[in-house]
């Protein structure tokens, strides 16, 4: 009785998607609302401070560390979170899973760092 009350709503639900539709519709005007930069993200020789956003004020000895440690706690939640060995439902841990992307924003860091130290920041 239960699947077929599932069944019966799971119709009713999807009925919506066979409608006749009118002949033509008629498009409505949407106004987008955009933003535009007074600096350019466009750069010849070096790319300026500018282009990290919030981040720009960071100076290079910082993104520098950071960027070593966020990756040796990635690599080290890689390597505890069994991506090498055969993962079990018993063995993943969310924390190691999430840990682990920890080694492309390290990659961003260091970016980061060489962008400010090109600056002199």
């Amino acid at each position: 009785m239960k699947s077929a009350i599932c069944v019966l709503l799971a119709v009713l639900a999807s009925a919506s998607a066979f409608q006749r539709l009118p002949a033509f519709r008629t498009a409505k005007a949407v106004a987008t609302k955009t933003t535009l930069s007074a600096e350019s993200t466009y750069w010849e020789d070096k790319p300026p401070s500018s282009v990290l956003g919030i981040g720009a004020s960071i100076p290079s000895a910082v993104f520098g560390p950071l960027s070593i440690v966020a990756f040796i706690a990635g690599t080290y939640c890689i390597h505890e979170s069994n991506i090498f060995n055969q993962i079990t439902p018993t063995s993943i841990n969310a924390v190691y899973i999430a840990g682990s992307a920890l080694v492309p924003i390290s990659w961003g860091m260091h970016v980061a760092a060489w962008i400010q130290k090109q600056n002199g920041k």
